[in-house]
């Protein structure tokens, strides 16, 4: 346990010495006070229920500040865990596969899964991150913070490179943030979207310069981007599972879609002729990409998919946010399919920017979720 009182305790024990003085209903002696009329065995009960639970708010609070970065040595299921100090909101592989990204609250850390050390960490804003993308050629790496736009750095040494600041559609003309950005397929500009409206910018990735805007025409927050490999095509999905498919180079739109039921959690293969859209109840379902012809649909079992991923063999790898068998792999046509499952016993974290990604070139799969961990997974 940490040596230094908690804000929690310090709070509680402030409350306890000197709300006589501030007219308080429920703490210390005003309770007295406000309670004379009452027997004292219910006093003395309601004093005991006030000082249980001040307790556990302090201990908890004690607890949370002994929640530390760290990398753990792995168990039966996972080979290595990540700890951090609150949910993990973003991860992103770098193209080689070695190394991890991973954003909690305002905070990146930089993994090398090769030798299990941390490479460095920075401090992205004043907000939480909410989405992280390596560049195709992984010299660089953006962060989408909320309230404080997009950030810039260098991956060999966490060297602040330029900001991107004013995105629009916020309800408030001052608000900066930016809910999702994606590399370029040519690196030089960067695609985000803002947190409350269905708007996307580009950015030049060089000195955080504006560019055009885009509007697909949702009516609500877009919820996902995704750029496929070597940068031909962009996905983007609204909350409400409405879907376009954009040519990136021009942004044109290619097609249009709505999909009931659907997480919008995407994932292109390795060559971008196919997408795999995550859904509920573990589906999900696969489309020519040029032209958004149905191929095969898939099924998980339970839990909505918040992670998707093509593996380097063609197979697909998605984690979802049940409690059991949280990953999975199919290989086969929906007509054929071949599924394989993980019980990890742990619930994938829903609220995360696409919840799982690959490394070590799909030996490894890193999970994002909601117990303060990232879990990394030998792929079967």
């Amino acid at each position: 346990m940490s040596s230094r009182p908690s804000l929690a305790s310090q709070y509680i024990k402030s409350l306890l010495i000197d709300c006589p003085t501030r007219g308080n209903l429920y703490f210390g002696t005003s309770l007295f006070q406000r309670t004379r009329s009452f027997a004292m065995p219910f006093r003395l009960l309601l004093l005991s229920i006030l000082f249980i639970g001040c307790s556990t708010l302090a201990l908890q609070a004690d607890d949370e500040d002994d929640d530390e970065f760290a990398i753990l040595a792995g168990t039966a299921a996972a080979q290595t865990i990540i700890q951090l100090p609150s949910d993990p909101m973003a991860i992103d592989a770098s193209p080689d596969g070695d190394l991890l990204a991973v954003a909690a609250s305002s905070s990146v850390y930089l993994i090398s899964i090769t030798d299990r050390s941390l490479q460095w960490t920075i401090e992205a804003g004043s907000g939480a991150v909410r989405s992280l993308s390596f560049s195709h050629d992984g010299t660089k790496l953006a962060a989408g913070v909320f309230d404080d736009g997009i950030v810039v750095v260098e991956v060999s040494s966490g060297k602040e490179l330029c900001r991107a600041e004013g995105h629009p559609g916020s309800y408030d003309p001052k608000e900066r943030s930016a809910y999702g950005v994606r590399f370029s397929g040519d690196n030089k500009m960067i695609v985000s979207s803002s947190w409350d409206e269905s708007i996307m910018r580009l950015w030049s990735a060089a000195d955080g310069s504006a560019g055009k805007t885009f509007d697909p025409g949702f009516g609500s927050e877009i919820k996902e981007l995704a750029v496929s490999p070597g940068g031909a095509y962009l996905a983007v999905a609204s909350s409400r599972s409405e879907f376009v498919l954009y040519k990136l180079s021009d942004m044109s739109e290619l097609w249009k879609s709505a999909f009931f039921g659907l997480s919008t959690t995407f994932a292109f293969s390795s060559d971008g002729a196919k997408l795999a859209i995550g859904g509920s109840k573990g589906k999900v379902n696969l489309y020519e990409t040029a032209n958004g012809k149905e191929l095969a649909w898939l099924n998980g079992s339970g839990g909505d998919v918040v992670g998707l991923a093509y593996l380097p063999d063609g197979r697909i790898i998605a984690a979802a946010d049940s409690k059991k068998q949280s990953v999975w792999i199919w290989s086969g046509s929906s007509e054929n399919q071949e599924l394989v499952t993980v019980d990890s016993g742990y619930r994938a974290n829903r609220d995360s920017d696409n919840a799982l990604a690959l490394v070590r070139k799909g030996a490894l799969a890193a999970v994002a979720s909601d117990d303060d961990r990232v879990y990394v997974y030998a792929v079967p």
